[in-house]
């Protein structure tokens, strides 16, 4: 993954195309995911769109934020934890390949 390379504005596409693709995979959640399952994954859904926007947020503001290498490794426990590592490994490949 190239992002700790990446301008402010590569940084802000870059996080902003991994969001994008986790609301794709959050369609599938909801149709391929039955009970509690679904709502497990739905919930580390919702905690990886707040952990990546509030970062977006902070670097549009210049405001306090994350370390990189912290944030990739708060977003990857988050996912693991809600079992959704495999959205996410998809989100950043899809980033990584859209990033200039």
């Amino acid at each position: 993954m190239k992002f700790a390379s990446l301008t402010l504005a590569g940084k802000h596409r870059f996080l902003a195309l991994v969001g994008l693709d986790l609301t794709i995979a959050g369609r599938g959640f909801i149709l391929d995911r039955r009970g509690e399952d679904t709502i497990a994954a739905l919930a580390g859904l919702n905690e990886l769109q707040h952990k990546l926007l509030g970062q977006i947020a902070a670097l549009a503001t210049d405001a306090e934020r994350y370390p990189d290498d912290v944030l990739w490794s708060i977003l990857h426990e988050l996912a693991t934890h809600h079992s959704i590592d495999g959205a996410l490994a998809h989100a950043i490949v899809f980033a990584d390949s859209h990033s200039n």
